[in-house]
């Protein structure tokens, strides 16, 4: 049975006796060169010359004629802490590179498996230990070295550091590789229900009675080139032909008169295609006329005007009598000119053009994207008389609530290996768990 001691740091606890604790900087030490030190192995391995974007996640090669000097120098087995925005962001690099200034780089000055502390450094305990020394109180905290080079780390013997990576190396990758198949399960699911969508929102099968019964018996051009052939019977037209749009109030963080008062309201992050989330609801002041006019009932469909979701959509659902919500203008309040057009087919068909990247055909993607009134309503779509409508609704709600159970379910179970695959890396580095 091995002796255990109090380590006498609360995120290790306690560690065998042959284990040692010391202040990170008797074994790291920063790496002061810049680029320009290492040109010839930067020549050899230009293919690995690296510039993290964030947290080091890419690595894309330094363009011919940069001037490295500006640059720090990373070298093999080195790590790299994120100085700002610190988010868990400790790497050790695989390559010979370079790396932005706004990363520390350290290396080790004692004899150490490199493989153990790039686990350690990525353990739950050793994280928050790091984040509970960041400073700033907005997004993107900032972590200074001294706090990490006077903070307290475990040194086993380099054998036991040895023995806990190989063994990390083999479950962690075992881990690895379900989540990496469950991921693509999932995105299989994803491509076969957009395919599912678009084959019955542009009427390449037939759907009664909630089946598919082959295809319709003639076709015509709708003369969209991504609709492309529709059942004779349809009609290929504009949005705005079928449906209006409001866009939502300015924001008004003010009283200006004694009429306004506050009210929730919804804006881009509350707007899916997998639904609306009310869990987090701003508020700003409206006039009764504004409240009037913007505000949101269940069956109403709303679209996402601005921002990486431009072009997302929902359909509302669950409000009470009482609750009042409006929305803000980043979200275009659609409704149809007639009866005959339900809102969800238009939800189902935005679903279909937006999964095929029409968005970034018609949006400027250099900027932030922004779906406006005029390209939503300009918008081409392919529809049916109102009881098709309804039969493909019927038939693709089943459907995709099918398809999207099973998405949550691969989901569930990725979330449940990382957070494993997380306990397990902690027990291992500070010895909870023997190996």
């Amino acid at each position: 049975m091995i002796r255990m001691k109090n380590s006498g740091v609360e995120w290790i606890g306690e560690i065998p006796e042959d284990w040692d604790v010391t202040h990170s900087k008797n074994i790291f030490t920063q790496r002061s060169s810049r680029g320009n030190d290492v040109e010839e192995q930067l020549a050899a391995t230009q293919q690995h010359g690296m510039y993290p974007q964030k947290l080091l996640e890419g690595v894309v090669q330094v363009k011919e004629g940069t001037d490295l000097q500006q640059f720090k120098t990373v070298h093999k087995n080195d790590y790299v802490i994120s100085l700002r925005s610190f988010q868990g962001g400790f790497e050790m690099s695989d390559y010979e590179g370079v790396c932005s200034p706004a990363y520390q780089v350290f290396y080790n000055t004692i004899p150490i498996s490199y493989r153990y502390y790039k686990y350690l450094f990525k353990s739950d305990g050793f994280i928050s230990k790091m984040n509970s020394l960041t400073v700033g109180i907005r997004e993107g905290k900032n972590i200074q070295y001294k706090d990490f080079s006077n903070s307290p780390i475990i040194i086993p013997p380099k054998s036991t550091q040895q023995r806990i990576a190989s063994y990390l190396d083999k479950k962690c990758s075992k881990i690895e590789e379900t989540i990496q198949n469950q991921q693509q399960v999932i995105e299989k699911l994803k491509a076969y229900k957009q395919f599912l969508i678009t084959e019955a929102v542009t009427g390449k099968i037939k759907i009664q009675n909630g089946k598919v019964c082959g295809k319709y018996e003639n076709y015509k051009d709708s003369g969209v080139e991504w609709i492309g052939k529709i059942p004779s019977e349809w009609i290929s037209t504009r949005v705005g032909h079928l449906y209006k749009s409001i866009l939502g109030k300015m924001v008004c963080p003010n009283q200006l008169t004694e009429e306004h008062t506050l009210q929730k309201y919804l804006c881009a992050m509350n707007v899916h295609f997998d639904g609306v989330d009310l869990s987090e609801i701003k508020e700003m002041w409206f006039t009764p006329n504004e409240m009037n006019q913007y505000q949101v009932r269940n069956g109403d469909l709303l679209v996402v005007e601005g921002g990486a979701g431009a072009g997302g959509a929902s359909i509302v659902y669950g409000l009470s009598e009482n609750d009042k919500i409006f929305i803000q203008n980043s979200i275009h309040l659609v409704k149809p000119v007639k009866t005959n057009y339900l809102p969800k087919y238009l939800y189902y068909w935005i679903y279909s053009l937006v999964k095929q990247n029409y968005i970034d055909y018609t949006c400027n993607k250099a900027t932030i994207p922004h779906f406006t009134k005029e390209k939503l309503e300009g918008m081409p779509i392919a529809i049916s008389d109102k009881i098709t409508q309804q039969e493909i609704i019927v038939y693709l709600d089943k459907k995709c609530t099918v398809i999207d159970t099973a998405i949550e379910q691969k989901q569930n179970l990725i979330e449940k290996l990382t957070e494993y695959k997380k306990s397990l890396i902690y027990e291992c580095v500070t010895r909870k768990k023997e190996i």
